[in-house]
């Protein structure tokens, strides 16, 4: 009986010895305690052998574009707060709870309360960020750790546990720059008082809006549906990937690397699980391929083309731009009296730029403005812009009885009782409350004087973002004169370049603006959409009127083509006669 006590109190004794080894590490930590599951061990760990399992390589290519990953709202994270920094044995985890710190928006179905944010790094020889970007590591990873607002959490290991996806973290890139983050000192400078596991200090005036990206940055983020990345790997985490980094100096990094100890022997370094399989999960983008005209698809082959806009915004309404103006089917509107245009004539100096897909001069600043002409207030003019084609294309937007021209200028204005904002080419905003005149540009004999100014400073904007000043600039220069503006087209439409909002009130002229050869071939040739590309044929195809109608400022415009052969038939009639 004594030889069997003796047995079970061995065996118990080996049994609880096993189990204080068995907890869970990272590889690193082997060497030294060789029977701790490692991260490849881990599948035995509560729901770590799962299908649906953090971090993950995130091949850009593949991710899919979702239209509702719209901006983050961030509560709270502005607030500047003391807060515990502890080593929590795998990474230094700084607390949040009871701090009234919250996101929503970003594609989230609620209100999410931050509880914590720790860190995953690697060492001097190795990058030890948990996700990667097409196969790129960073050095470091920061996590922020939140809770569905209507549930209750626990802490678990560096990460938080729950059912369902009730967490949402949010996962940032940490590289390495020439100087030092100075919104990291503090943190940086705890680190020296947790070196041993347990232990735990205050880091004082915190602001966690200062130590991620600015807020700006961070509209483009990629989503999917992932696990805790430490035992027990919990499915329960609505990631949020951002590829906007964080920057720290190097010696704030080696910080991290030589700071903090696993345990007496083993200094915590590479605390980072390996990237997991993705399977049949899918990566959603925030942000889809750039939008791009027809003719940069060659070139620029990751880039959505006017036949992919419909999956932009409002590009696949049923009111978009341009369209093709059947000039016998315009209704006389009575309403349409001649434009007012105030400050036209006034001489200003103006910023011409490069947006990437047109020559665009700021008007903002100048009190330039146009009302009357059935408009339903005064509009403030902001900007104006060009599309055109190539030297064997017209490249006007609009069309007229199914002719194109060889350009176009649009000058834009907004509803000065209005806030709006700028997007692309054009300006953004809810209901009719942008007004676009429209000018078709043909080829002429003689080169327009008055262009001079604009077409010399093509030269000088080759580039994307590059701007320069075009001087004693009177914008009633440009497009013909006041007594030849009293005839025009009126529409509902969108802006033309995407997300294609259509809040615009469209005018159409029928007096066009004449450029001479070599003037429309500067537009030709000047510009670049990039370094391989040349800024030509920068317009969007022609959309379906459905259901709308084009209307008429004069009953004059809209003669017939069998009207005008009647005409010349009764002239030379009477000639002949006489």
């Amino acid at each position: 009986m004594t030889f069997t006590y003796l047995c079970f109190f061995l065996t118990l004794h080996v049994i609880i010895v096993i189990s204080s080894e068995d907890t869970w590490c990272y590889d690193i930590v082997k060497s030294s305690a060789p029977h701790c599951p490692g991260p490849r061990e881990w599948k035995t760990l509560g729901s770590c052998g799962k299908s649906e399992q953090s971090p993950i390589n995130i091949v850009t290519k593949n991710t899919e574009f979702k239209k509702t990953l719209k901006a983050f709202h961030f509560s709270g994270y502005d607030a500047e707060n003391d807060l515990t920094i502890a080593n929590n044995g795998h990474s230094a985890q700084l607390s949040l709870e009871g701090k009234g710190v919250t996101i929503s928006g970003g594609g989230l179905d609620g209100t999410y309360t931050a509880l914590q944010f720790h860190f995953h790094w690697g060492s001097i020889e190795m990058h030890g960020s948990e996700h990667s970007i097409d196969g790129e590591r960073y050095p470091a990873e920061l996590h922020i750790v939140h809770k569905a607002a209507a549930s209750s959490r626990s802490s678990s290991g560096g990460e938080t546990t729950g059912s369902g996806r009730t967490l949402a973290v949010l996962g940032f890139f940490i590289e390495q720059a020439s100087e030092n983050n100075p919104n990291y000192n503090s943190i940086v400078a705890a680190l020296n008082d947790i070196r041993a596991t347990g232990t735990n200090t205050t880091v004082s005036k915190v602001k966690l809006q200062g130590l991620i990206p600015e807020e700006k940055y961070l509209e483009h983020f990629y989503r999917y549906d992932g696990s805790l990345t430490t035992p027990m790997c919990d499915e329960t985490v609505t990631w949020t990937v951002f590829p906007e980094t964080i920057k720290l100096g190097k010696s704030q990094l080696e910080a991290f690397y030589t700071k903090l100890n696993y345990s007496a022997d083993a200094v915590m370094e590479e605390n980072f699980r390996p990237i997991q399989e993705l399977g049949v999960r899918k990566v959603y983008t925030s942000v889809g391929k750039p939008w791009c005209y027809e003719v940069q698809l060659s070139p620029l082959e990751n880039c959505r083309g006017p036949g992919e806009w419909t999956s932009i915004d409002s590009c696949d309404g049923n009111e978009q731009s341009p369209i093709n103006i059947v000039s016998k089917e315009a209704e006389l509107d009575k309403s349409l009296s001649p434009l007012k245009f105030i400050n036209y004539d006034s001489e200003n100096d103006f910023v011409l730029t490069n947006n990437g897909h047109s020559a665009e001069l700021f008007l903002e600043e100048n009190e330039i403005t146009i009302s009357e002409g059935g408009l339903q207030g005064t509009y403030k003019a902001k900007q104006l812009h060009f599309h055109w084609g190539n030297s064997g294309t017209l490249g006007s937007e609009h069309s007229k009885d199914g002719r194109r021209f060889a350009a176009e200028l649009h000058i834009v204005h907004t509803l000065m009782s209005s806030s709006r904002s700028e997007s692309g080419g054009d300006i953004t905003g809810e209901g009719r409350t942008i007004a676009v005149l429209a000018f078709f540009i043909e080829e002429s004999e003689e080169n327009n004087s008055k262009y001079d100014g604009i077409i010399q400073a093509l030269n000088d904007i080759r580039s994307k973002d590059l701007r320069t000043t075009v001087s004693q600039v009177k914008l009633q220069e440009l497009i013909p004169e006041k007594e030849n503006l009293t005839k025009f087209y009126r529409y509902d439409g969108s802006l033309t370049t995407p997300g294609c909002a259509e809040i615009v009130t469209w005018t159409v002229f029928y007096e066009t603006i004449k450029l001479g050869k070599s003037q429309l071939e500067a537009f030709y040739t000047k510009l670049n959409y990039s370094a391989d590309a040349v800024m030509v044929e920068n317009f969007r195809p022609i959309q379906k009127l459905g259901v709308r109608k084009v209307y008429t400022s004069g009953v004059e415009a809209v003669v017939s083509h069998s009207r005008h052969l009647l005409l010349s038939f009764i002239v030379a009639f009477v000639v002949l006669m006489f």
